[in-house]
């Protein structure tokens, strides 16, 4: 079991008050160092103020929870909580993954072809940018007109540095 609370910076008072952002109060997401693993989930508040989840890790190892919400009159926050579970053997350091370039820009799941059009070298680091994706249906090239809207959106993607530190 996962147990969130935040605090008020000034007044130390827990916060029970949160804007509803892609649909969800809270999200969590958790990745593993060597990124095989990610969860995108939300838990709840419970009675007491505070956020909690049961989540079951599917291995030993490194993991960073990437907390994300937005508490009434405040601002938008986001904490990374790097963990290291039990039963984990070995050091952190060997579990960060060797990352090689994908050079595809075009991606098939289900049927679905989505096409980020952008030219590598618009991918400046902190600049920001538009990320246009094109879904059409991989038989018949197609556009894909009937997306529907999943917490608020119609694509979610979350985008992290290779440490895992930057989200």
């Amino acid at each position: 079991k996962f147990r969130f609370h935040v605090e008020d910076p000034v007044t130390r008072k827990k916060v029970t008050d949160y804007a509803i952002v892609h649909d969800m109060p809270y999200h969590l997401f958790v990745v593993s160092r060597d990124t095989s693993v990610f969860m995108h989930e939300h838990p709840t508040l419970d009675a007491d103020g505070v956020y909690s989840i049961d989540l079951t890790l599917p291995k030993a190892g490194h993991y960073v929870l990437i907390s994300d919400f937005f508490p009434t009159g405040g601002s938008g926050q986001v904490l990374t909580t790097p963990i290291v579970t039990a039963g984990f053997e070995g050091d952190v350091t060997s579990s960060v993954p060797t990352l090689t370039p994908d050079e595809s820009w075009t991606k098939r799941e289900a049927g679905v072809a989505v096409d980020l059009r952008l030219a590598p070298s618009n991918l400046v680091a902190s600049e920001d940018l538009d990320l246009p994706l094109h879904f059409v249906d991989a038989a018949t090239g197609e556009p894909v007109r009937n997306l529907e809207r999943y917490l608020g959106a119609f694509a979610h993607a979350l985008i992290v540095n290779e440490e895992l530190t930057e989200y």
